[in-house]
């Protein structure tokens, strides 16, 4: 009996694998092969989190192809070190007011440029 439903386990597991991989072959896979990557050059990139984790990681990638880069202020010194350009400037995202008002001092920075 338990046999049974350990062999019924393994056959929808094995069911889900083979519907899930049907997916991303021929539905996804050729979307991401197609998919065109979005150029930023000459563009302000702002990063949410840009001082750990991944924002640091997408700051320091965007650095390296000479991209301008705000996030963190550790950051920043690293990857001016490495003569990348970035900028900080604070802001609570969950805060509309500030988040208008950083999204107004990134415009108006002339560092920057437009």
């Amino acid at each position: 009996m338990a046999s049974e439903r350990l062999h019924k386990r393994i056959l929808i597991c094995l069911k889900f694998l083979a519907q899930y991989i049907f997916c991303i072959l021929f539905r996804e896979l050729p979307h991401l092969l197609t998919m065109k990557r979005k150029s930023v050059v000459d563009q302000v990139v702002v990063i949410t989190g840009g001082g750990m984790g991944i924002g640091k990681a997408l700051a320091q990638k965007f650095a390296l192809e000479q991209k301008a880069v705000e996030e963190g202020l550790r950051t920043v010194a690293q990857i001016t070190e490495d003569g990348g350009r970035a900028y900080f400037f604070q802001c609570n995202v969950t805060k509309p007011d500030e988040l208008r008002l950083c999204a107004q001092q990134i415009i108006s920075d002339t560092n920057i440029g437009s």
